[in-house]
This record gives C-alpha cells, sequence and structure tokens, in this order.
C-alpha cells in the first residue's frame, strides 16, 4: 500500500543531492518523488535521503535503485542564465534496508504518513 505525507516531505539522491523533490507518495518498498532538472544525472544504484522540513524526521543513507525516472510534463524553461529545467517523477524501490532503518522508515509512515490522498 502506498502511503502520502500528512507533511512536506522530501526526498534526496546522489553525490551532492542531485536529485531533491517533493515525496509523493511512499511504502515499505519505495517512493516516488518529484523534482526539477538543473543538470542531468544519471543514478541507478544511490541511496535516498527522506526528511521532513520541519526537521523532525532524517532517514540517512537508504539503500536503493531508481527504477523509473521520466519527465512529468512537456514545459521546459529556457532562460540565458539556466541551461533548461524540467520536471520529473523518479520512483525508487528499496534495497536490503538494515533493520535500524527499517524500523525507522516503519515510524516515518506510521507518524507522518495516511493512506488517504492529502493536498
Amino acid at each position: 500500500m502506498r502511503y502520502f505525507p500528512d507533511q512536506e516531505a522530501f526526498a534526496a539522491l546522489g553525490g551532492g543531492f542531485s536529485k531533491v523533490g517533493r515525496i509523493i507518495n511512499i511504502s515499505m518498498g519505495g517512493l516516488a518523488f518529484e523534482y526539477t532538472v538543473f543538470h542531468e544525472t544519471e543514478e541507478e544504484n544511490v541511496s535516498a535521503e527522506i526528511f521532513l522540513t520541519t526537521g523532525a524526521v532524517h532517514l540517512h543513507h537508504v539503500p536503493c535503485k531508481v527504477i523509473v525516472d521520466e519527465g512529468i510534463d512537456t514545459h521546459t524553461v529556457h532562460r540565458k542564465n539556466l541551461k533548461m529545467l524540467s520536471n520529473r517523477l523518479c520512483r525508487i524501490q528499496f534495497t536490503e534496508i538494515p533493520i535500524d532503518l527499517e524500523r525507522e522508515l516503519e515510524s516515518f509512515i506510521s507518524n507522518y504518513t495516511s493512506s488517504r490522498f492529502n493536498p
């Protein structure tokens, strides 16, 4: 079952957090988030950071792999100082999560998400 964050929750991937965006849904198996591309990167097997903007929760180095990374609209912005910006949807699958991180993830889902979408 997929759960929806009750407050602003974010995921970050890659070295230097090359992909950072708002979590759309999450489960014990993975999550989906949307982000804006500032520069193209190819990441497949990475780790994720999961956090709330309040700072109440921050899960570090959650092992995962990218399942899907696709554009979510055709609107692309070209500006003089910004080569290209586009919105993307990234779906990741958690892989071999250590038991301590699994407990933290369970706690995150129990305390900061709901089974109903709350825009």
